[in-house]
């Protein structure tokens, strides 16, 4: 039985009223609506309504919300995240729905987006990378073909595989800088467009500074937001070569 949140409304339009209630700074009621809308759609999974985004991208999208919020109230607690008393809950909870999300669409650019981050701040550096790699191998092009009936795929799809797909890649090759595996980051920056990088001598200058690493990333963040590199001088007695060919 549908129950009284989903009685009248497709799985999208409950969807978007728990975004409302978020909005709205209703966290509990938007929560428990999201609940639902992610257990009745993975009861339909294989129930796709014409005009309707199918029941499995619902699903996803509804668990890639609630672990969002778990992931939430684990920062709240403080860092280093699920190291505080009650975080490491949190932080279950929001692994058990971000996998369930993926299992119900895996390619789900924005579950592995937040996948990566919650591994990156758990202390995972690997697991992160896996998660961010498979969220930047996709394609950008989520396969729009412009049919009318399917008005549902820039929003659920063609939007959140253009931002979070590039998203990925610049966490992935930001990470991968900082632990000095620049040659493997250098293909993801080729791939979107850039063509120079910050060099070994700048990340290794910034890790011997106190937290040097942090701004190193600050640094690289905009480097890679950006379409023209600009120069940039460490703290050390004499100024090293800020980029490198990518």
């Amino acid at each position: 039985m549908a129950s009284a949140t989903l009685v009248g409304s497709s799985l999208a339009d409950a969807f978007f009223d728990a975004q409302d209630l978020l909005d709205a700074g209703e966290t509990s009621r938007a929560r428990e609506c999201l609940r639902q809308v992610a257990e009745m759609a993975e009861q339909l999974r294989n129930s796709d309504a014409a005009g309707e985004p199918p029941a499995p991208l619902v699903a996803s999208a509804a668990n890639n919300c609630l672990a969002e919020l778990a992931i939430d109230e684990a920062i709240s607690l403080g860092f280093p995240l699920g190291a505080q008393r009650g975080a490491a809950a949190a932080v279950e909870r929001a692994r058990a729905h971000l996998a369930r999300a993926l299992a119900a669409w895996p390619e789900n650019a924005q579950a592995a987006v937040s996948l990566g981050l919650l591994e990156r701040d758990c202390g995972s550096p690997d697991a992160a990378l896996r998660a961010w790699s498979a969220a930047a191998a996709l394609p950008l092009d989520a396969g729009d073909d412009g049919d009318g009936d399917d008005d549902w795929r820039a929003a659920w799809l063609v939007e959140p595989r253009r931002r979070c797909v590039p998203l990925a890649a610049m966490q992935c090759a930001l990470l991968l800088s900082q632990l000095g595996r620049h040659a493997e980051a250098a293909p993801l920056l080729r791939r979107f467009g850039f063509r120079r990088r910050l060099t070994a001598a700048v990340w290794a200058a910034a890790r011997a500074t106190p937290h040097g690493t942090r701004a190193a990333a600050s640094a690289a963040k905009r480097w890679l937001q950006r379409s023209r590199p600009q120069r940039a001088r460490c703290g050390a007695s004499r100024p090293l070569p800020p980029t490198a060919p990518a």
